[in-house]
């Protein structure tokens, strides 16, 4: 079931795949060479439709620790996907993080990360059922796209919040970043204990293990990358009901 948040998740019905397929540019900062980073960011049409010709039946099941004071935060991503051929390497969208290790069917693997995109390769890879594991860090955003810390002067406390549209939800974590390869999310967070934590599904589990709380959050319904949502920080939460629809 989905929840709508007072901070603007926007679950939004766009038609705009031909925005987001054609040259889509992420801005990292720190960049000198602007237009080299803007061609590597890009995701065309052409890339986008010939992979979406290969793969299918996506899943993420993302984990990830969350704190208030460090610039990085680490975790996992375990994709699952069927694949129709093995004739070419396949990428996973990825910009501005780090990547520190890569299992491709249970096997330890050499990929190849420009900063932007992992390169699968072919020889690593089955036609049909695939199962990739990253784990990796990404600084904070700081420009309000991926995944953002808010520090409020008037409290002095972090807030965590997400927008990825159109094509920012690879600066959460890699991902096949585009909308008509929808997948169903399975979300795992620690974060520090008085934090409330929001996805797109109910949590199904909250434990408590000294000044931290993890949270799991159980898969949702298939939904394109932009949709996905986070938020993490002392929020203040109301709950409701419109018939059989929970809002919070």
């Amino acid at each position: 079931m989905f929840l709508w948040v007072g901070l603007k998740v926007r679950i939004a019905v766009r038609r705009f795949f031909s925005i987001a397929f054609a040259g889509i540019v992420i801005g990292l900062a720190n960049q000198p060479d602007v237009a080299a980073q803007d061609s590597g960011a890009a995701l065309s049409l052409e890339q986008a439709q010939a992979r979406s010709a290969r793969v299918s039946d996506v899943a993420y099941h993302f984990e990830v620790r969350l704190d208030s004071e460090l610039p990085d935060y680490v975790g996992s991503v375990r994709a699952q996907f069927e694949l129709s051929d093995v004739n070419s390497d396949l990428t996973l969208d990825f910009a501005g993080g780090a990547v520190r290790a890569v299992l491709i069917n249970g096997v330890e693997a050499v990929v190849f990360y420009d900063g932007y995109r992992v390169t699968l390769p072919a020889g690593s890879l089955v036609v049909g059922a695939n199962e990739v594991e990253v784990g990796f860090s990404r600084p904070y955003s700081t420009d309000g796209t991926g995944l953002y810390r808010f520090v409020d002067p008037e409290d002095d406390r972090s807030y965590l919040f997400s927008d990825f549209e159109p094509f920012n939800q690879n600066r959460l974590f890699p991902s096949f970043d585009q909308p008509n390869l929808k997948a169903r999310y399975s979300t795992r967070v620690t974060a520090p204990s008085e934090w409330v934590v929001v996805s797109i599904t109910s949590e199904s589990e909250i434990t408590e293990s000294g000044d931290e709380r993890t949270w799991v959050f159980p898969a949702s319904l298939p939904i394109s990358t932009y949709v996905y949502a986070l938020h993490a920080g002392e929020y203040e939460v109301w709950e409701s009901r419109s018939g059989e629809i929970p809002l919070r």
